[in-house]
C-alpha cells in the first residue's frame, strides 16, 4: 500500500517539476521515467496480484478455521457431558409420555372389563332364558306325548262310530278322554294312591239288560281290622260309563252301614245319599281312605292314653280289654270309642276330664275327613273350667293331641304319665 502510494507520488512530482530540462536530455529523461513506470506498473500490477491472492489464500484459511471450530463444537457436543437441565427435560418428557400411554392403556383395559362384565351378564341371561324355553319345550312335548297316547288308546280300546249330525252329545261322547277301560288293572293300581284299602275277590260277568250289554264287576273293599263290604259296579258296554254302584242290595240297613254310621256319621249321610247314588267312585275310595287313616291314627293315641292313666279312667274298664296286646283285638275294641272320661283328685275335689274325638267329613268335594277335638273338666259341683277346650286345640296343633292331653294333665294335677 505504501509502494503504491510512492509511485502516485512520484509521478505527479515528475508532471508538476518546475524545472523542465531540454528537448533531447527531457526526452532522454522521459524515456527513462516511462520506463521505470512501466517497471512500477509491472510490479503494482505484480503487487496487486499477490494481494488478491493474498486475501484468497486469508479467506480460504478464515473458512476453513470456521468449518474447524464447526467441527471442534459438533465433536464437543457429541462427546463432552449432557447437560443437567437438557437431561431432566428429556427424562420428564419421557416419563411424561409413558404415563400418558398407560393412563390409555389403563382407559382401554377398564373399557373391556366392562364390555366383559357386560358379555356376561348377556350370557347369564340367555342361559337363564335357554333353561326355560328347554323346560316349556319339554313340557310341551311331555303334553303332546300324553295326548298322542291317549288318543292311540282311545284308538285300540273304544270302536268307531259313526257320527250322528242330530245328536248333539255325540261329538262329546266320542272325543271325551276317559281312564283305561280294563277295570281289573284300575281296581288293582288303586292300591298305589290308597296304602290301607285293599281290593279282593274280583269278579266280572255280562248280561242284558232291555236289550243293552251291561258288564258287572264284583269285588270287595277291605280295611284291614277295620271293616270289609262287597261292592258291585255295572257297566254300560256302549260307551264304558259307570251305571250304578250297589254296596247294599236290601232295603234293610247291613251290619256294615252301622259300623260306618258309628265311625262317622257325617260321612256314612254322605256316602249314602250322595256319592254312591251319584256314580262317584273316586269319591267313595277317597273318602274311606281319609277315614281308615283317621280311624288308625285315633285309636294308636287313644290306646296309648289309657295305658298312661289307667288308674284314672273311669266308664267301661278298657285296661282289662286290652291286657292282650294283639292288634285285632285293640281294633276290634276302640275302632268306635271316641270318648274317654278320667277322674283325678285335687285338694280333696274330683275333677273329671272329658276328651271327646270325632271323625266328621271335612269336604264334600274330595271327600276328605277330619278330627274334630273337644276336651272339657268339670269339678264335683258341675263347674266348667272355661277356655280349657280352646287351650287344648291351641297346643293339639304344635304338639298333637297325645302330648297336649299329657301337658294339660300333668300341669293341672300334677301327675306324670307313666
Amino acid at each position: 500500500m505504501s509502494n503504491i502510494q510512492d509511485i502516485t507520488s512520484l509521478s505527479d512530482l515528475l508532471t508538476t517539476s518546475p524545472n523542465q530540462p531540454s528537448e533531447t536530455d527531457a526526452s532522454r529523461s522521459l524515456r527513462l521515467d516511462k520506463a521505470k513506470i512501466e517497471k512500477s506498473a509491472g510490479d503494482l500490477s505484480e503487487l496487486s496480484a499477490l494481494r488478491v491472492e493474498g486475501e484468497q489464500s486469508t479467506r480460504v484459511i478464515t473458512d476453513q478455521t470456521s468449518t474447524s471450530k464447526i467441527l471442534d463444537l459438533a465433536l464437543d457436543s457429541q462427546f463432552s457431558d449432557p447437560d443437567p437441565s437438557a437431561l431432566d427435560s428429556t427424562y420428564m418428557d419421557t416419563l411424561l409420555a409413558k404415563q400418558s400411554i398407560k393412563l390409555n392403556l389403563n382407559t382401554q383395559r377398564n373399557e373391556l372389563l366392562r364390555k366383559r362384565t357386560s358379555l356376561q351378564t348377556q350370557v347369564d341371561d340367555l342361559r337363564i332364558k335357554q333353561k326355560r324355553l328347554n323346560d316349556k319345550r319339554q313340557q310341551v312335548l311331555a303334553k303332546q306325548k300324553l295326548d298322542q297316547l291317549l288318543e292311540q288308546n282311545n284308538t285300540d280300546n273304544r270302536p268307531q262310530r259313526s257320527f250322528s249330525t242330530n245328536d248333539d252329545d255325540t261329538i262329546l261322547k266320542q272325543l271325551h278322554v276317559l281312564p283305561s277301560t280294563d277295570w281289573s288293572q284300575r281296581l288293582v293300581q288303586i292300591r298305589r294312591f290308597f296304602s290301607r284299602i285293599e281290593i279282593d275277590r274280583i269278579d266280572t260277568s255280562n248280561h242284558y239288560d232291555r236289550n243293552t250289554l251291561v258288564r258287572t264287576i264284583e269285588f270287595r273293599i277291605i280295611v284291614r281290622m277295620l271293616f270289609r263290604f262287597p261292592v258291585k259296579l255295572l257297566i254300560n258296554t256302549k260307551d264304558d260309563s259307570l251305571s250304578e254302584i250297589i254296596i247294599n242290595e236290601s232295603n234293610i240297613p247291613s251290619p256294615l252301614i252301622i259300623t260306618l254310621n258309628m265311625l262317622s256319621p257325617s260321612f256314612t249321610n254322605v256316602l249314602m245319599n250322595n256319592y254312591i247314588p251319584r256314580k262317584k267312585i273316586n269319591l267313595v275310595f277317597c273318602g274311606l281312605s281319609s277315614l281308615a287313616n283317621l280311624l288308625h291314627t285315633r285309636i294308636a293315641i287313644l290306646y296309648r292314653l289309657i295305658n298312661k292313666f289307667s288308674k284314672y279312667l273311669v266308664g267301661i274298664n278298657l285296661s282289662k280289654l286290652l291286657e292282650k296286646e294283639e292288634l285285632d283285638n285293640i281294633f276290634a275294641i276302640l275302632k268306635t270309642v271316641d270318648t274317654l272320661n278320667f277322674q283325678f283328685e285335687v285338694d280333696k275335689k274330683i275333677h273329671k276330664v272329658r276328651l271327646q274325638w270325632e271323625i266328621k267329613l271335612f269336604d264334600l268335594v274330595t271327600a276328605e275327613c277330619e278330627s274334630q277335638l273337644e276336651l272339657s273338666i268339670m269339678d264335683d259341683v258341675g263347674y266348667v273350667f272355661p277356655d280349657i277346650n280352646n287351650l287344648f286345640l291351641k297346643l293339639v296343633r304344635q304338639n298333637g293331641v297325645e302330648q297336649s292331653f299329657e301337658t294339660i294333665i300333668e300341669t293341672t294335677y300334677k301327675i306324670v304319665a307313666t
